[in-house]
């Protein structure tokens, strides 16, 4: 006998509306996919809720059971991370002593195989197709998966970039990131030696110019001294055969064009041992203070002590400096 078609509507809709065990095992999970999706009509909706909350809860749960294993194994690890540590920055400090910007990256590879005693991967740079990545790792000793991760990059002009660690999977207490004091940045190191260069070029270049006016000036000042002579210069020894003591007789004579006053001197009686005097003598005696007219004279005499014991002492005498009188002056 034939169902009648109404019958057929009851039956399904009676199975339609009856809960699926294996997608809602959770009456919470259902009582929040019956707020999103009331009534009749949604029921579809609503299964495809129940389905997917319940997958997500097991994926929360399996995830904090895995949380909660690794950090109870991270705990149980700490003893032997207490030492392992130390062991890994040790060979971290290695490499970045062995690492030089100068090396080709298959020359560094081979380099950081006894280091690491692991053979590293060169590969291209994820973000830059010109570019490559020696990747290698310094894994701990103890039963984690806690690992240094060294990468070593080379630019597109086949020069070394830099060297960068970082602790991956770290424990609690030590930092998970990028650790400087055991990296190194090449890029930066030869931006510096430029700048280092230029700097050093810009201060000889400076000193240079420096040194150039003050010969200029010094070369001016000698030659406006020559506005001022020194003639008829004698050494007078106070007594006997010894020069201990005496005077220095001289005549100064303006023989620039204009008048000139305030003449000062450098001297001083040589010792045995110096046969030629400086070139240039310390300002330690002062002339006249009044006015010499251009060709005008005056004598002047320095006394002196502490001479050779010998009437064969020879001296140094000099002008150091005087002023032209301004027209005010005259």
């Amino acid at each position: 006998m034939k169902p009648h078609r109404g019958y057929e509507w009851v039956v399904a809709l009676v199975l339609l509306l009856a809960p699926t065990a294996a997608w809602a095992d959770s009456a919470e999970i259902e009582q929040r996919c019956s707020v999103r999706y009331p009534g009749v009509t949604q029921r579809l909706a609503w299964k495809d809720c129940v389905k997917a909350e319940t997958h997500h809860e097991a994926d929360d749960e399996l995830r904090r059971q895995a949380e909660d294993q690794n950090r109870l194994k991270k705990e149980a690890a700490r003893p032997c991370l207490a030492g392992d540590i130390a062991r890994m920055e040790e060979v971290a400090r290695q490499v970045k002593e062995a690492v030089r910007s100068e090396a080709s990256l298959e020359e560094v590879k081979e380099t950081l195989v006894p280091i690491i005693e692991a053979q590293g991967k060169i590969q291209i740079a994820s973000d830059n197709n010109k570019e490559r990545v020696l990747v290698t790792s310094i894994p701990t000793r103890c039963d984690l998966s806690f690992h240094f991760l060294i990468n070593v990059r080379e630019g597109a002009d086949k020069k070394l970039r830099w060297l960068r660690v970082w602790a991956v999977d770290a424990p609690a207490g030590y930092p998970d990131d990028l650790h400087s004091d055991l990296s190194l940045d090449f890029d930066t190191q030869r931006q510096q030696k430029l700048q280092r260069a230029e700097d050093a070029k810009r201060q000889d270049d400076a000193r240079t110019r420096i040194a150039k006016l003050e010969q200029e000036r010094e070369e001016q000042r000698q030659r406006f001294l020559q506005g001022v002579k020194i003639v008829n210069a004698r050494i007078k020894c106070a007594k006997g055969d010894s020069c201990s003591s005496g005077t220095i007789e001289f005549v100064v004579t303006n023989i620039s064009p204009q008048p000139v006053r305030d003449i000062s001197f450098g001297w001083m009686i040589l010792p045995p041992q110096m046969k030629e005097c400086p070139i240039k003598l310390a300002t330690n005696e002062e002339g006249p203070r009044s006015v010499l007219q251009p060709g005008e004279k005056i004598s002047k005499t320095i006394s002196f002590v502490g001479g050779p014991e010998t009437r064969d002492a020879k001296y140094c005498l000099r002008v150091t400096d005087f002023r032209a009188v301004n027209p005010w002056e005259r």
